[in-house]
């Protein structure tokens, strides 16, 4: 950050510096003296820089606190001219109280200065207003755009909610109608389970969720899923308990998770593991879910779920990552996020 202030200042001095060094040399080719040059370019770099200055600070205190207000020309307009007015005042002090020199001999010298300065302030004045002007047009298209790509992960999250994966329901009725005679405790723990998934799922009206709710969530379906698939079926849930009060967007673990299951574990004939890691760093939240299934086919395309992941990580959480390694060991997740409470 120092860096860039830094670069900032240097950039404008050497404005400063050029504006005062054709100045002075304009001056010294008009009266003819060569020989007083350097005066000139101080005077000038001093009158320069309390112009722009005082400009600058005025317009920066007015976008602070009443931005809407530099929309309009006319305050634009009178800004400048007050900005303009306020530091040829102060360069013509400073002139005559450090370099004891009076610019002025007269009323009608300092009046013609004036008229000078403001109508070459004014020219920067409406340059700067234009500027202004673009800026807040590109600001606005680029809220609508972030808007819109917020209206489109919600959608998606609309989409997911109302078709939570039929294929995990129709395998969970199926080993339940297959187990409800031999073992009807079982049955009934999965029902419980079920129920406490699809409660959460369907009763969830926003889009974020602490990552201890969300996990609450996971740990359920794998429970369901350990049922249904037996020794098949091993996992691992990590997670510090600084990460816990971070809010994600829902659902996202555990659509990764239930992709894990479904398209890595269950096609392997003899199963897997599933190894979820959650920690901090910094005011990063990293979560890793590892799997050693069956992995990931070259040139398979990204499915639905960790398409929406992505789009949803991307418009929804600070500083997002979204990355997916596999091979024959397996696929790895990564995802990368800043932490809000």
């Amino acid at each position: 950050m120092m860096g860039k202030q830094m670069k900032k200042a240097l950039k404008f001095i050497a404005l400063y510096t050029g504006v005062a060094g054709l100045i002075a040399f304009i001056i010294t080719l008009v009266s003819s003296s060569l020989n007083r040059f350097f005066d000139y370019f101080i005077i000038s770099f001093i009158f320069t820089f309390f112009i722009s200055f005082s400009s600058h600070i005025l317009f920066k205190l007015v976008e602070k606190y009443n931005r809407s207000a530099l929309k309009s020309w006319k305050n634009s307009v009178l800004l400048g001219i007050l900005g303009i007015f306020i530091g040829t005042e102060s360069a013509v002090i400073t002139v005559r109280y450090t370099l004891h020199i009076v610019v002025f001999n007269s009323l009608t010298g300092h009046l013609v200065l004036l008229t000078m300065t403001l109508i070459i302030g004014l020219i920067i004045t409406l340059s700067i207003t234009y500027h202004h002007e673009l800026k807040y047009k590109i600001e606005k298209k680029e809220r609508e755009i972030e808007h819109l790509k917020r209206l489109q992960a919600e959608s998606q999250y609309a989409i997911l909610q109302s078709k939570v994966n039929p294929h995990f329901l129709f395998n969970t009725l199926s080993t339940m109608a297959g187990m409800v005679y031999k073992n009807p405790e079982k049955v009934e723990q999965m029902i419980l389970n079920l129920s406490s998934v699809y409660r959460k799922i369907l009763n969830t009206n926003y889009t974020m969720i602490s990552i201890k709710d969300e996990m609450e969530v996971v740990e359920k379906y794998l429970e369901i899923e350990k049922m249904r698939m037996g020794e098949r079926l091993n996992y691992n849930i990590d997670v510090e308990e600084d990460v816990l009060y971070c809010m994600i967007p829902f659902m996202v673990i555990e659509m990764i998770v239930e992709n894990a299951v479904i398209h890595g574990i269950s096609p392997k004939r003899e199963g897997g593991n599933i190894d979820i890691k959650i920690r901090k760093d910094g005011a990063k939240v990293i979560i890793v879910v590892n799997d050693n299934g069956i992995g990931i086919k070259e040139g398979t395309k990204e499915g639905f779920a960790l398409t929406n992941i992505r789009t949803r990580l991307k418009t929804m959480v600070k500083d997002s990552k979204f990355v997916i390694d596999s091979d024959d060991r397996g696929v790895s997740v990564k995802m990368e996020f800043m932490c809000e409470n």
